[in-house]
């Protein structure tokens, strides 16, 4: 009997110099049971050279999400994204849309993502 091939629907880059973006990585790679995302270091230069519409200067301010399709979700919309397919963050999806979601969302994001490196 083979082994099902696991299908991605997104690949998350993120910052392996980075302990919270690794920590968080680790969480997410956790809760994330039908393994619908893929998580990549974007430093690895094998990797961001998969991903040519990724800037690398871009990536280190925050988390790129590339889509099957190559749409790429950033910060905060890269998070809401992924968070379709994560399922214990399905009961708090809806809350994620709601007017000024995403300009708090953004606001969150940024400030941490800014800081990330006193955290470890």
């Amino acid at each position: 009997a083979g082994k099902i091939p696991v299908v991605h629907r997104a690949t998350a880059l993120y910052d392996g110099n980075c302990s919270l973006c690794i920590y968080a990585k680790n969480a997410l790679a956790r809760l994330d049971i039908f393994q619908k995302i893929e998580f990549l270091d974007f430093r690895d230069p094998a990797v961001i050279s998969r991903f040519p519409n990724v800037n690398p200067t871009a990536a280190h301010a925050e988390i790129h999400v590339v889509t099957r399709t190559g749409k790429i979700y950033r910060g905060f919309d890269g998070i809401r994204f992924m968070a379709r397919f994560i399922p214990p963050f399905w009961p708090i999806l809806p809350l994620l849309y709601l007017p000024g979601a995403r300009w708090l969302g953004s606001r969150v994001y940024e400030w941490l993502a800014r800081h990330r490196f006193i955290f470890g």
